[in-house]
């Protein structure tokens, strides 16, 4: 279980680094922001959701209940997933209101 933490913890920041350069990689100024404003929001609902996730399973079941290790992980890649399949959505979504608002798309 420490070595999947560490290498997770590895993973993170130096991967998420790597994959940005991937993903920006020949985007046009409009659409870099299009892509950091729909990050920043999936990342957002990622970090809140999985703290209320988090501690409203401690909340849920009580704080002297065992709780096997993999429901908290489960929570947290699920959470994930979700917050990945958001991300092109908020894309979609931010491109829509910028033809309705008259702008190039």
């Amino acid at each position: 279980m420490i070595v999947a933490a560490i290498i997770i913890g590895i993973w993170i920041p130096i991967g998420q680094l790597v994959m940005k350069k991937r993903i920006l990689r020949g985007l046009d100024e409009r659409e870099r922001l299009i892509h950091e404003r729909a990050k920043a929001i999936s990342d957002s609902f990622l970090g809140g959701f999985c703290l209320m996730g988090l501690l409203g399973l401690w909340g849920w079941v009580g704080l002297k209940a065992s709780v096997p290790v993999y429901i908290p992980v489960i929570i947290v890649f699920g959470l994930g997933a979700i917050a990945e399949i958001l991300k092109p959505l908020l894309i979609l979504i931010q491109c829509k209101m910028e033809r309705s608002e008259g702008g190039a798309v």
